[in-house]
């Protein structure tokens, strides 16, 4: 096999080294040859990793070529395709029900589209956008592996002071985004316990800054990422601190924590619950290695979204082991951000004071990372009713990660939220134009249509929700795809016609979510809403809010699990949100509010929701709290 060289003078010596380290088929080059081609040419090149030249007193980069007329590497999207229908089911389940009006269960991993989420310069401090580092190991049951090091590279980057870090998908240029300014890209191949990650920092014009391969035992994985991570801070001229992690992990804990934290991150098993083969991946990788702080976090965050799902013991047992999870976290690393959201969130005082200082040392220990800013923004923000900012937070944060799929969900429940429907419907129709299944998200804009009385805005969402179903028929041609699309033919109409009858059947149809546990409960309340069943919907929030849930139904078995947790188990982002602007003024919402301490806070802090602006004003707000707190001493 030839090597590919742009001179002819090259030593034998050197081409017999370079062809020794590639494997049969392939065409490998040394970097500095790679970047004599102009930088569309260069961008076919994939890092291979580097090696040790005869006669040459450092490491050189290599790069790959495929052959012309080889088979070219699926693109991103195409993995994520293949990999996520247990998504689609998710997605389709919940346009059957007709339930999730903040936004669908499905997202992928593509860049973010520009306009949607434009990147910012603040300070003049560099933006380093981070491509997904190509998975070289010839095994694609290994993607899980270079994804997870890509954003455990991007973790470590991210808390250097002085930089801004964002993820781009592997189409994403280096230009093209407002504000990028370095591209950090490179590539992982594990063989057996050994894994080889070469990278390199790339201003967007294609100057390249750094480049340096690192083959090591899995166990010094860290070590590689803190020594990527100083070296981009090196080459960027700031400052990178100490990293508080292990120097070394068991390389079976750290593969199960991979395979863990991309199970929490890609979906579940239908109603966007976490697999429990998440949680088991990290239990074992905590009992394996006792001291991986990382690992306790991500079991934390799988345990906090699995209760979702969960009733009675089961889910009381989950939100008290995401606790001692979060806490033993801290206890190993006090700067993970992501363990104080945790212990926020299921904190069992009523104080909101003291459940927002946790959720400040969150945002405050860990700024750039983007789990923590959507976390933040959907327990913190979302819940104190700043539905504003929350969507400003996650902006933000979909910039910095626009792989997570929980990411994206919470992202497109913000601008539902907020109102920001020509922002959801840009965003859907740019990431629809890389992958069908980004139509699923028409749903929340037809279902907000309805809401409004707007036929003719949801039928027009409607056909295009039906057209992506169409699309996607080709590609899971065993999907409930009709059975969704009877279902919605059905519930426009009996909101058309008014039939009492067949309003009835969907609603009978969504009480039997009531038993389903806490997260699906709530959720019938949008179901009800929709219909117009006022006095039912609230019925069953005084039942979820006020009287610690159903206890054990009637003999035909309707009921919704007691809630023991004064805060925590039923969003109070709920009731602010705008499905609900009708009984913002409501006695029932104020009571509620004052029950679970919101009132008081709003109050005592002065940082009132959103909706006040709505239902006139800070003093309208006011007015109401005091009102409801009064009554609440007189009970």
């Amino acid at each position: 096999m030839r090597v590919l060289h742009a001179h002819g003078n090259a030593t034998p010596r050197i081409h017999v080294s370079v062809q020794q380290k590639a494997e049969p088929g392939e065409i490998l080059t040394t970097g500095d040859v790679r970047n004599l081609f102009a930088t569309q040419s260069a961008a076919q090149f994939t890092r291979y990793g580097g090696t040790q030249l005869d006669k040459m007193a450092r490491q050189v980069d290599l790069f790959a070529l495929a052959r012309p007329g080889s088979k070219a590497k699926r693109t991103w999207v195409q993995r994520m395709r293949q990999n996520n229908w247990r998504m689609v089911q998710a997605g389709l389940a919940a346009a059957v029900a007709v339930a999730m009006v903040a936004g669908a269960a499905l997202v992928f991993r593509q860049a973010a589209p520009d306009g949607v989420a434009g990147l910012t310069q603040p300070g003049g401090q560099p933006v380093v956008a981070v491509t997904p580092f190509d998975n070289i190991s010839g095994d694609e049951t290994l993607n899980y592996f270079s994804t997870g090091m890509t954003e455990e590279i991007q973790h470590a980057v991210s808390r250097i002071k002085g930089i801004r870090v964002v993820m781009r998908g592997t189409g994403a240029k280096g230009g093209e985004a407002k504000g990028t300014t370095h591209l950090l890209s490179g590539s992982v191949k594990k063989n057996g316990d050994r894994v080889r990650v070469s990278a390199q920092l790339a201003r967007t014009d294609g100057e390249i800054l750094w480049s340096d391969s690192f083959e090591r035992p899995i166990a010094e994985t860290v070590v590689v990422q803190d020594e990527i991570a100083r070296k981009v801070a090196q080459a960027l001229s700031v400052v990178a601190p100490e990293s508080a992690k292990s120097a070394t992990i068991d390389p079976r804990a750290f593969e199960l924590y991979l395979r863990g934290r991309d199970l929490w991150r890609t979906g579940g098993e239908g109603l966007g619950a976490v697999p429990k083969s998440a949680i088991s991946n990290l239990e074992e990788a905590v009992r394996i290695a006792p001291n991986f702080a990382r690992a306790w976090v991500a079991l934390a965050s799988a345990y906090a979204q699995r209760q979702n799902w969960s009733v009675g013991d089961e889910q009381a047992a989950l939100i008290e082991k995401a606790r001692d999870a979060a806490s033993k976290a801290l206890e190993i690393d006090p700067t993970l951000g992501e363990a104080y959201i945790v212990l926020g969130r299921f904190s069992p005082s009523s104080d909101w004071a003291e459940r927002g200082a946790l959720f400040a040392k969150a945002l405050a220990a860990e700024p750039n990372d983007g789990d923590v800013l959507m976390l933040h923004a959907n327990f913190w923000l979302a819940e104190i009713g700043q539905w504003q900012e929350a969507s400003r937070q996650l902006t933000r944060a979909y910039e910095i990660d626009p792989s997570s799929r929980l990411l994206v969900n919470r992202y497109s429940e913000a601008l539902i939220a907020t109102g920001d429907k020509l922002g959801l419907e840009k965003l859907i129709v740019e990431r629809e134009a890389g992958d069908p299944v980004a139509g699923v998200l028409w749903q929340p804009m037809m279902v907000d249509s309805l809401r409004k009385g707007d036929f003719d805005g949801a039928r027009t969402y409607k056909a295009k929700l039906f057209a992506a179903y169409d699309r996607l028929a080709k590609d899971f041609p065993n999907s409930p795809i009709n059975e969704a699309k009877a279902q919605i033919d059905g519930i426009f109409d009996a909101l058309e016609t008014r039939d009492p009858v067949k309003i009835s059947a969907i609603v009978a149809k969504s009480m039997e979510d009531l038993s389903k546990g806490q997260a699906a409960a709530a959720q019938t309340v949008f179901d009800f809403a929709l219909m117009g069943q006022t006095e039912l919907l609230k019925d069953v929030l005084e039942k979820l809010y006020l009287q610690d849930g159903y206890k054990a139904g009637p003999p035909e078995g309707q009921g919704i699990v007691p809630t023991a947790y004064p805060n925590g188990r039923v969003p109070m982002s709920y009731l602010t949100n705008a499905f609900f602007s009708d009984l913002w003024k409501d006695p029932l919402f104020w009571k509620i509010f004052a029950a679970k301490g919101l009132a008081k806070y709003w109050r005592d802090s002065g940082q009132w929701p959103d909706f006040c602006a709505q239902i006139g004003g800070i003093a309208a707000c006011r007015d109401l709290a005091d009102k409801a707190l009064a009554a609440q001493q007189v009970n």
